[in-house]
């Protein structure tokens, strides 16, 4: 139940954040359960990921250099970190040995937990966390490219957006060391997907053989082109 409500807690910061530097409500997921904007009107829907325990997207504001990414990959953490310490003094000053306390001091233990887990800069399934991904969307404008690219498209994608009607110049195809990077190895396989939605299939299948030889790809992706 900890583990459940500091999942909430951390991807309402992704939202508060992503909201207040500009960024555009898509879906909001806990486990499988999906709310997402569709058509003005907020749906659920059943949607897992595996080795995410959720995941808040959203909409970045049109391509700049200068995009703002750091406080909406770190939006979750500093609401885990705000809340742990609000229920550290909850716990203190509460009566021991109940349920209620037992909870609190979970809710403690889970919230900074988590702050550690996706603050400091990891790669766990080949998934980069929230620490890394600001990481490096700080060092690599080509990172940055393609971070604001995957949630721009995606939220073209949930307006009923076909991609082969977006301009191809976007997928980029990676090389040389962009191809150890998953968060810019999924441009790549976002071209595949460009050219099989315009029946390009041979140039669909020239970019997959290429993809499937990248370093860097996710194993999602991977099974995908395969």
């Amino acid at each position: 139940l900890a583990y459940f409500i500091q999942a909430i807690i951390h991807e309402l910061g992704h939202l508060v954040f992503g909201l207040l530097t500009g960024y555009k409500f898509i879906s909001f997921r806990i486990g499988s359960v999906m709310f997402i904007k569709e058509n003005e009107k907020l749906r659920i829907k059943l949607y897992n990921v595996v080795g995410t325990g959720g995941q808040c997207l959203m909409m970045p504001p049109p391509w700049n250099e200068n995009l703002k990414s750091a406080l909406y990959n770190f939006g979750g953490c500093i609401f885990n970190f705000v809340s742990a310490i609000i229920f550290l003094a909850l716990f203190v000053f509460m009566e021991k040995g109940g349920f209620l306390a037992v909870l609190t001091g979970m809710l403690v233990a889970v919230g900074f937990g988590n702050v550690l887990l996706n603050g400091i800069p990891l790669q766990v399934g080949g998934i980069s966390n929230d620490g890394r991904n600001a990481l490096l969307l700080g060092k690599n404008p080509v990172a940055l490219r393609a971070f604001w690219l995957q949630l721009y498209v995606n939220g073209l994608i949930s307006k009923g957006e076909r991609m082969r009607n977006m301009p191809e110049e976007w997928f980029f195809m990676p090389s040389g060391e962009d191809l150890l990077d998953p968060l810019i190895c999924t441009v790549g396989v976002m071209k595949y997907n460009y050219y099989f939605d315009n029946h390009e299939f041979d140039k669909a299948e020239t970019v997959a053989n290429y993809m499937l030889h990248a370093p860097g790809i996710l194993g999602l992706h991977k099974n995908e082109l395969s």
